[in-house]
Parts: structure tokens; sequence; C-alpha cells
């Protein structure tokens, strides 16, 4: 009897807490590839540039190499699949990172929308949905999108046209996690 509740739990906890339980060592990290992806096909038209960015993003923020960032993105790609919602990713993030760790996650979802060269209304959306979900103010929702788009204008100038002072966020996997 003890097994077959073993096996129910099991069943519960994969279903229950996607994208991946808490003993999945790469579970914070498939959650934030969760929400670029989501960004990437939200205009319905993933482009290579950007999957592209994404591996560029992880590398970015959690220090993978090329190869893991890959690993990463093949991971989350399987989870999308069996996903019917963002809230546990969403939740995931919400209970692990800081309000500067998730600035720099709606900057990596305004890099991936800008990727292919334009913004589209429904990745505008969708960024702007997530970052609401994520408690991210509005006025920071702004900022982020205003730096990518001057990052990739190549003016280099935010939106009050100064220079931006504020590099890419390095995040340790285990960074903003409560022990």
């Amino acid at each position: 009897m003890t097994s077959l509740m073993d096996n129910l739990r099991g069943l519960f906890s994969r279903y229950l807490d996607e994208p991946g339980n808490e003993a999945s060592p790469r579970a914070l990290e498939i959650a934030v590839t969760l929400l670029m992806l989501e960004i990437a096909r939200a205009d319905f038209d993933t482009d290579g540039r950007e999957r592209t960015q994404i591996v560029q993003a992880l590398g970015t923020t959690f220090g993978f190499s090329d190869a893991e960032a890959r690993e990463v993105l093949a991971l989350a790609e399987q989870r999308e699949a069996d996903a019917t919602s963002l809230h546990p990713a969403l939740r995931r993030i919400n209970d692990a990172f800081s309000p500067e760790q998730k600035y720099a996650v709606i900057e990596s979802l305004w890099r991936v929308a800008y990727a292919d060269g334009r913004l589209d209304k429904y990745e505008e959306y969708h960024v702007r949905k997530i970052a609401d979900l994520l408690y991210v103010p509005h006025s920071a929702f702004i900022r982020a999108k205003c730096v990518v788009e001057a990052e990739t204008q190549g003016t280099g100038e935010d939106c009050a046209g100064e220079e931006n002072e504020n590099g890419p966020l390095q995040v340790s996997p285990a960074a903003g996690r409560s022990e």
C-alpha cells in the first residue's frame, strides 16, 4: 500500500508543481526559460534569432556555457509541451528571485521579443502580463523596455536619454532562494 501512495504522490507532484519539483537541479532555470519561450512563440513565429537570444540570456543570467544553455532550453521545451500553465514557473520565480533579479528576467524577455528585429503586439502583451505576475512595477517594466530598445537601436541610451549604467545581472542558481 505504501508504494501505491508513493506513486500517487509522485504523480501529483509532477503535475501540480511543474516545471519540475524541488529535486530538479535546474527547476529555476527551466522556469525562466519557459517564460522566454512564451515570448518567442507569442507572435506565432519562432525565429532562430530568438532561440539564440534565449541561449545568450541563459549564459548571461546563470553563467551557463552554450552547451549548458542549450540543454536547459531543450529541457524547457520538453516541459512546455506538457505544461498547461505558466503559473507554476511564475510562482517558482516569485519565491526565489529578488526584485532586481525579476527586473533582469523582464529585460531578458524584452531581448527575446526584439531578437527578430521587430516587436509584435502579442510579444509586448505577454511581457506586460508576465511583469505584472512577477510583481515588477510598471515603471521598471517600461525602463527595461527602453533599455532594450536602445540596445537594439545601438544608441546606448535609456528612455531619459542618459547612459544606461545597469550591466547584466549575474544570478547564481541558488541566488534568492530561501533556505
